[in-house]
């Protein structure tokens, strides 16, 4: 059987006619073709139709555009590829998400800055620096931060509250009129 010769493949019912040339630039297809006589068989193969479309054309042109979310067809059917090239629709979206959440942190940074304010979280004790948030850490993110001293009459004390408050409030609902000048 010579590399020109039409090799028909059934998968799940659709029929493929493909260059026998083609199908060797698969290990899958090369260890079939080196170990069985195929003259004239039709290859029933038990994968989608629908993905065979893209392994096929992969085959064809290497720098098709071939769907991440296919990779493991590729892995059956013992293609060689590049996983860093192959198309990934999110790949950009979360390149560009990330990088504006990192800018969101620098100008947050910035902001305290500019403001001569500091920095670090707003609970008391709490020296962890703020991330993507304009007065708590990444542990006290939704926890009021209220806190006052005083004095029992033998020694100094403290009362801190754990009310949850919306992420981006410093106070929950109980403490945020008193504290509005804070």
């Amino acid at each position: 059987m010579d590399s020109k010769t039409l090799i028909k493949l059934d998968l799940c019912g659709k029929i493929f006619e493909v260059e026998k040339s083609v199908l060797l630039g698969s290990d899958f297809f090369k260890t079939m073709f080196e170990d069985c006589d195929l003259n004239d068989a039709v290859i029933k193969i038990g994968r989608s139709a629908h993905i065979f479309k893209h392994v096929l054309a992969f085959l064809i042109d290497r720098s098709y555009a071939y769907p991440k979310k296919y990779e493991s067809e590729l892995k059956y059917y013992l293609i060689e590829y590049s996983a860093n090239k192959l198309y990934d629709p999110n790949g950009k979206i979360n390149t560009v998400l990330s990088t504006i959440l990192e800018l969101k942190y620098e100008l947050e940074k910035m902001k305290c800055i500019m403001k001569d304010e500091e920095t670090e979280c707003c609970h008391t004790g709490c020296d962890r620096e703020r991330i993507y948030h304009p007065v708590t850490c990444k542990e006290h993110l939704g926890i009021c931060a209220y806190y006052r001293s005083f004095h029992d009459g033998r020694a100094w004390d403290y009362d801190t509250c754990s009310n949850e408050c919306a992420t981006d409030e410093k106070y929950c609902s109980v403490h945020s009129s008193a504290n509005e000048s804070t």
